[in-house]
Order: C-alpha cells, then structure tokens, then sequence
C-alpha cells in the first residue's frame, strides 16, 4: 500500500487492516468534537487513526515474514541434514557389501547375488540406485557383459562360487538352461578381484623407505 500523505482512504485501509480494527476499533463518531476538533479537524483525526493502524499492520506483516522465513531456514538445514545422514548411512553399508563381497570371491565362498543399493557420487538428488552386485563388480572393473547375459545373473542367478564355479539359478519354465557365457564373465571377475587383492598385499609387505 501507499503510505504517502494524505493516508490511505478509509475503505481501502478498512480492508488492509480488518484484522487489527477487530483489536482495535476505530474512535466512535464524535470522538473528534469531544476533543475539541470540529469539521475538518474530525475527520483528519480518524484518517490519522487509520493510517497508524496501517503502520502497524505493515509492521506485524514484516515480523510475521521473517518468523517464516526462519522457520523456512530452519526446516531447509533440518531437511539438508536428514539427507547427509541417510546418505552417509546407506552408502556405508554398500562399501562394506562390496568389501564383504570382494573378500568372499578371493577366498572362494559363495556369493549370494542381491542388489547394492547407494547414491551415485554421495548426492541425495542422485536418487537411490538398485544394481546388481555381480553386475555392479563387473562394470566397476570394466568388464562389457552381453544384454542377454546380463539378464540371466540379473533375473535367474542366485548365488555362485567363483574359485569352484558352480551356482545355483531360477529354472523358468522350459528354459532350464544355464547360460553358456556367464562362466567367462565371472572368470574376468575373479581374476580382477585376485589382481587388486594381489596388490593390496604387495603394498603391505613392501618395506617402507625412510628418509635420513
């Protein structure tokens, strides 16, 4: 509204500040004879009130913005935290399923297959992601497996033994057949995961070189 003098006509402001008028009403009809005020005088005193009950709605408006604006705040930086929590949670179990994983491969368990679950690059607005840990390990490592392939470790394999080779998979309906080229892409695998255990170990057992 426009503050400039003269004030807000009456209506106008009546509509802007009904909600003060209601805790505050306007002088009654005479207030400004008893005063002392005729013509004129009267009505300038009722236009003064209200223009003083429009003062303070702007003010009560400007206080109630930033109270929301605060609460806004605060909810963004609650909101924000909750997120890196559910981030940092979620992806720490992955790593150690991975790690899990890994090691039972070297050491020649069997690996139940299942999906990783994690957020790409540790950003909540990723999304979550649901893959397949075997064929997570083999695109972590580079290896391109074919979409047929793929969809049998996806949707009929259930676990395997990488050293030993053998598994156990979904027979669905009449195709009771295990796919011919898993084992070589699961070779690739295992040989990846001995090369990077392989390392690990040269690392830890190669002697440490002071400086003198």
């Amino acid at each position: 509204p426009n503050l400039s003098w003269p004030p807000v006509p009456w209506p106008r402001c009546r509509a802007l500040c009904a909600p003060l008028l209601s805790l505050h009403p306007p002088p009654a009809e005479g207030y400004g004879a008893a005063a002392g005020f005729s013509g004129s005088h009267q009505n300038f005193s009722r236009e003064k009130y209200y223009h003083d009950i429009l003062e303070k709605a702007r003010e009560s408006r400007k206080i109630y913005e930033q109270n929301r604006d605060k609460r806004y705040e605060e909810e963004r930086i609650n909101r924000e935290r909750r997120e890196k929590e559910e981030v940092k949670q979620t992806n720490d179990t992955f790593k150690k399923e991975l790690k899990e994983m890994k090691y039972k491969i070297f050491i020649g368990e069997m690996v139940y297959v299942k999906d990783f679950i994690f957020f790409k690059d540790d950003k909540y607005e990723n999304g979550k992601t649901f893959q397949n840990n075997i064929l997570y390990l083999a695109k972590h490592y580079g290896i391109k497996i074919p979409l047929a392939t793929q969809g049998f470790i996806n949707n009929r394999l259930q676990k395997y033994n990488f050293k030993q080779k053998i598994g156990t998979y979904l027979q669905v309906g009449k195709n009771k057949k295990c796919s011919e080229k898993m084992g070589e892409y699961l070779d690739q695998i295992l040989e990846k995961v001995q090369d990077e255990y392989k390392e690990k170990l040269k690392s830890k057992s190669s002697p440490k070189i002071e400086a003198r």
